[in-house]
């Protein structure tokens, strides 16, 4: 949980590339098939990040969380990602994901976590309850495809 500046700097600082690449992805987008899809992801953990901040200081109904509430919402739709807020660690990479689903419904992922498309882990009814859900430790990566569903512990590395 994120709930200091200094913390959400430091999560941003590990997940998000530097200001000279992040120049080149804002170049980049507008090429197809180039940089669109790292210059979506990275607005979206960005978004992603500074909302669970937001949300654990200030709550659910302060005006700057619901900002960024429906500012995640629509990077979300638009990346068609689905992460829930307050458990994922540190150092999340997303990669090839743009397009391509991806449904993270965990009780909880560790630091180092490496995720690409099409990965979907929870149970069917995720979304209300993580009652069932697998939990994912630190250092795993997953491939393009992977589906794990159930009580399920996902090892370390």
């Amino acid at each position: 949980m994120i709930t200091t500046k200094e913390e959400l700097k430091s999560y941003l600082d590990v997940e998000l590339p530097s200001a000279t690449e992040r120049c080149h992805l804002w170049f980049r987008r507008f090429y197809k098939y180039t940089g669109a899809e790292h210059f979506y992801q990275y607005r979206y953990l960005r978004c992603y990040r500074r909302y669970e901040y937001y949300m654990n200081k200030y709550g659910s109904s302060s005006p700057i969380t619901l900002f960024f509430r429906l500012l995640y919402t629509h990077y979300s739709k638009q990346a068609n990602i689905s992460l829930p807020i307050n458990s994922i660690g540190k150092g999340v990479k997303l990669y090839h994901c743009y397009k391509s689903k991806l449904i993270i419904g965990s009780k909880s992922v560790g630091r180092n976590v490496i995720l690409r498309g099409g990965v979907i882990l929870g149970n069917q009814g995720f979304w209300r309850s993580t009652d069932g859900c697998p939990i994912v430790e630190d250092f795993v990566e997953f491939s393009f495809g992977v589906k794990a569903f159930g009580n399920i512990i996902i090892g370390r590395g």
